[in-house]
């Protein structure tokens, strides 16, 4: 814990000269974000990127409780990077990994003023965006897993968990259409609760399926990988199927795009 201390000593004295300056860059990242439910994707994504498989939202009353089964836990490294922008230099070294540049996480500042992450060893709470310090009443034991509780904002929490809910009920299924690792995602709201899937064929890796208690929609899925300044991407396109495996046509076709700047593409499928 002295190396968690060091970290919270060097970013209080950082940030206490960030406002000496008027330098408010971290909570301009914060408010970056125009939709207040961005943030789902974001921690969809980075549980994706930690390969993990199940992925479970608690939604109560004056907070949101998310958690996933990720063998990878957090380390003094993922706190630092989490509590602060622009330094996630293992997810730099990893070019198919989403949340690569580590701001995306402050999309959670739209809710809350003070998310908790308690993974293995460590129960933190983020201040002032980016010090991380012990949290109050911390999780005692060694926890299997990463949680993260994101308390609502005093002065919003009934609005909040009415747009939360809502989001948690109709939950876009193609955010999971892209995903290699994530196949579920449960959700909590008091007496209600709910759950999306995505399921693959194991004859034939191509075709997926997702579920929702509304919906069930079928995708070809196509991947190709290509060379972008000497590291392997991967680019997927999907296409909806029907019952008889015929395709789809669409009215509009989202796009997904990652690729590092400067780099000019020619998709060939």
């Amino acid at each position: 814990m002295e190396k968690l201390q060091e970290i919270t000593k060097r970013r209080r004295i950082k940030t206490s000269l960030m406002e000496k300056d008027g330098d408010r860059s971290h909570q301009i990242l914060a408010n970056l974000y125009s939709n207040p439910t961005h943030f789902f994707m974001e921690l969809i994504q980075n549980a994706e990127d930690e390969n993990a498989e199940n992925i479970k939202f608690t939604l109560e009353k004056d907070k949101l409780i998310f958690t996933h089964d990720s063998p990878n836990y957090f380390t003094l490294d993922d706190i630092e990077s989490i509590s602060n922008f622009g330094d996630n230099e293992k997810k730099k070294e990893k070019p198919n990994m989403i949340g690569r540049f580590g701001i995306g996480f402050k999309s959670v500042y739209a809710i809350t003023d003070k998310p908790r992450i308690i993974s293995a060893e460590y129960d933190i709470t983020i201040e002032n965006y980016n010090v991380p310090v012990p949290s109050n009443n911390s999780h005692e034991s060694y926890f299997q897993g990463t949680k993260i509780i994101l308390p609502f904002k005093k002065e919003m929490e009934k609005k909040i968990h009415e747009i939360l809910y809502k989001e948690l009920k109709h939950l876009n299924i193609n955010y999971l259409l892209f995903l290699t690792s994530v196949k579920e995602i449960d959700w909590i709201a008091g007496d209600e609760k709910g759950k999306y899937r995505r399921d693959v064929q194991k004859n034939n890796i191509r075709y997926v399926k997702l579920q929702s208690p509304e919906t069930s929609l079928k995708y070809y899925l196509l991947t190709k990988n290509i060379d972008v300044d000497n590291k392997i991407l991967t680019l997927k396109m999907a296409i909806q199927l029907d019952d008889e495996n015929n395709f789809i046509p669409c009215d509009a076709s989202p796009l997904f795009v990652f690729s590092p700047p400067k780099s000019k593409l020619t998709l060939i499928f």
